[in-house]
């Protein structure tokens, strides 16, 4: 079974997705190995929190307790915060930030009524203003997010075809994203990169 398949499956029987994050993770970036150092402590999580005034939806701890120091393996093309760069929520948009888009021209978070939710669902605000809702949940999200960005070291027709496999699993668990472009990876061509990582 290859491990398209296989990430599938998981993912529509409920498999715990931060353990689906990591084997993608394991998958595409070997010989990279995620290790338990490359997450963020509970506490410089909860250091963050105290910074922030409020705890982070569990999801989130788990993510940066998952990749937080090694999150520039999963953005080569938009950028997920790191815990220094957390902002609290403010006017107009009332979001809580936690992913960027490379020119700022968009922004994901959880907006200031869900933060209490463990899996909120995720927001984006572009061109000054607050669109529909971007993703069912965090997780969704951040899987979403993970398998867009490993296309951009995609090297070969048959990475692309495992990558929209994976997105086609995880986009019919969330049919009414506003947003458009994690949607390009259907049919993706090879792209060209640079670098591995140790």
């Amino acid at each position: 079974m290859s491990f398209a398949n296989e990430f599938s499956q998981r993912f529509k029987t409920g498999d715990d997705p931060h353990a689906l994050a990591a084997d993608f993770i394991d998958w595409w970036y070997d010989p990279f190995v995620l290790l338990p150092e490359h997450g963020n402590t509970e506490d410089e999580i909860t250091a963050t929190e105290g910074d922030l005034g409020f705890r982070l939806p569990e999801t989130l701890r788990r993510w940066y307790a998952l990749c937080g120091r090694r999150l520039e393996i999963v953005s080569h093309q938009d950028i997920f915060l790191e815990l220094h760069e957390l902002t609290p929520p403010v006017p107009p948009t009332e979001l809580f930030v936690f992913h960027a888009e490379n020119q700022g021209v968009a922004y994901w978070g959880a907006r200031t009524e869900d933060l209490a939710r463990p899996n909120p669902p995720v927001y984006v605000y572009e061109r000054t203003r607050l669109m529909e809702r971007d993703n069912v949940s965090t997780t969704n999200f951040l899987l979403t997010t993970l398998v867009y960005e490993a296309a951009f070291r995609a090297r070969s027709d048959e990475d692309a075809r495992q990558l929209g496999q994976i997105f086609s699993a995880l986009q019919d668990a969330n049919p009414q994203a506003s947003s458009i472009w994690p949607r390009r990876i259907i049919g993706l061509a090879p792209l060209d990169h640079e670098g591995d990582f140790d």
